[in-house]
């Protein structure tokens, strides 16, 4: 598994229920379009950074699409407790219809406190974008703001950011 630090990504909340997630690995791109219908996916990733936080071994998310959606899949490396191993899958099956292949997008070990601290400035900006009236129309219901509140906690506990 690739070990890297070249790693960005930029979580961006459409209007109507959608959002779009590009990350970026040693100058390779990687768009995720996301449904709010199915799930919230905003809930589950901050979710998963909690977990992590709080020590978890293993997290993992599903970001539907219409049709298909990726799948996130969070290893603590067993050696080195700080890193995390990555794997991103795609699958194309609409929401409801049970999965039966999954196409390998990526897979990338990183620094957990890397993954977390990115996470956590994008669901910041979010946050204070929100707090803007026109942007918050047609967006307001599509970010979980008390378990934001949690995880700016957690993470300003584990990694003295403010």
């Amino acid at each position: 598994m690739k070990a890297t630090d070249e790693i960005d990504y930029i979580y961006t909340l459409r209007q109507h229920g959608w959002s779009t997630c590009i990350l970026y690995i040693d100058g390779e791109k990687y768009e995720m379009v996301i449904t709010h219908v199915f799930g919230d996916p905003i809930y589950d990733f901050i979710s998963s950074l909690i977990g992590l936080l709080e020590g978890k071994d293993e997290v993992s998310f599903i970001w539907y699409g219409e049709p298909g959606g990726n799948t996130w899949h969070i290893k603590r490396n067993r050696q080195e407790k700080h890193r995390a191993n990555f794997t991103i899958d795609e699958f194309g099956e609409s929401y409801g219809e049970q999965i039966k292949e999954m196409d390998r997008v990526v897979e990338f070990e990183m620094k957990i406190q890397q993954f977390v601290l990115i996470g956590y400035y994008q669901m910041k900006k979010l946050f204070a974008l929100l707090k803007e009236k026109s942007y918050a129309s047609n967006r307001q219901s599509e970010f979980s703001f008390e378990l934001f509140k949690k995880l700016e906690t957690l993470v300003e506990a584990t990694y003295k950011v403010s």
